[in-house]
């Protein structure tokens, strides 16, 4: 986020013109140029399969060892190696072993000093099973791997992803088209709003060590900046969004707001549209209320600007540093 800030005020020498700015259309699609974000296509995974079960780094293994005696040994952990100590024959290495295959290999390891030796294994705490979900979800953590659990079952046991409440309704503010799943450090080819609604191949089967993020949206959210009550606001998106109500939600148009001029940035931040907007002409009835997109500015101004460096000037420094603190104060408060 912070980055795309940056290039937006670092590429305005490169985006300067003197120009007339077009009326801003009543809605998005009004506008020939128009071109709406699209998620990335991904296949999914056509031949996912259950994961078995394994031993994983973290994992509390119980180990009773039966021959002319039987003794218990209990809390051994399996270490970040894969490896746990065993009394006589030392470390064995047991990670993705499952828990026959581990018990066949202790076993072993402790024949050359007891060659009657038989060895049962326990998982008493399954703590190397869980994955990692980080992000725009409700609750950041380590969540607990079941048998069969799905992307969608880790996300809804991380809370889902982040919601705020604009005009009393839910809104969300986790950019899920752009959420990834990672295993064994590469991207998995799924989508996770495709996993969250239930579409199978992408709602694949979870392993532990997975890593799913789901960044916060920009998309997901209207900036409000310049004149007005709040002097500066970040709220969540919510469909039929008018200009009207934006600016209500921002405290209104103070004194010395130019109502004339009301500036709204659209589409990505270091190449963005700029619309020019007349509010006492959507008052007097006279122009239609604008529908905002997710991730649209609006700023106020406090005199006329001409051309894009001058629009640029005023905002650029704005939504570096006001826009960013509000966009993370949103996320923090949404969870």
């Amino acid at each position: 986020m912070l980055r795309q800030l940056i290039a937006l005020t670092t590429g305005v020498a490169f985006l300067y013109a003197c120009a007339s700015f077009p009326q801003t259309p009543p809605y998005p699609k009004d506008d020939p140029s128009f071109v709406e974000a699209r998620e990335l296509d991904f296949p999914g995974l056509p031949n996912d399969e259950p994961v078995p079960l394994v031993l994983y780094p973290g994992d509390v293994l119980r180990i009773e060892t039966v021959s002319t005696t039987t003794e218990v040994r209990d809390g051994i952990v399996v270490d970040a190696t894969g490896k746990i100590h065993v009394a006589l024959a030392g470390d064995v290495d047991v990670a993705g072993l499952g828990i026959s295959a581990a018990e066949a290999k202790i076993q072993k390891a402790l024949r050359p000093f007891d060659k009657a030796v038989h060895v049962n294994l326990q998982l008493t705490d399954p703590a190397g099973q869980r994955v990692t979900v980080v992000g725009a979800v409700t609750t950041q953590g380590r969540i607990p791997v079941v048998p069969g659990a799905r992307v969608a079952d880790v996300i809804a046991a991380a809370g889902g992803p982040t919601m705020a409440e604009v005009g009393g309704e839910p809104v969300m503010v986790a950019d899920i088209r752009s959420g990834v799943l990672i295993r064994k450090n590469k991207r998995v080819p799924i989508s996770i709003s495709k996993a969250l609604s239930g579409d199978p191949l992408h709602n694949v089967f979870i392993h532990p060590g997975d890593h799913v993020y789901i960044p916060p949206s920009r998309g997901g959210t209207i900036s409000v900046l310049g004149m007005t009550g709040s002097g500066g606001t970040v709220f969540p998106y919510r469909n039929g969004l008018r200009l009207t109500e934006a600016l209500s939600l921002a405290g209104g148009v103070v004194p010395g707001g130019d109502r004339t001029d009301i500036r709204v940035l659209r589409g990505p931040l270091t190449a963005p549209r700029i619309y020019q907007t007349d509010l006492k002409d959507i008052v007097n009835g006279e122009s239609h209320d604008v529908a905002l997109h997710p991730g649209d500015v609006v700023y106020v101004t406090d005199h006329p600007l001409e051309d894009f460096s001058e629009v640029m000037a005023a905002i650029g420094p704005i939504i570096t540093f006001t826009l960013a603190a509000a966009t993370l104060a949103l996320a923090i408060e949404a969870q």
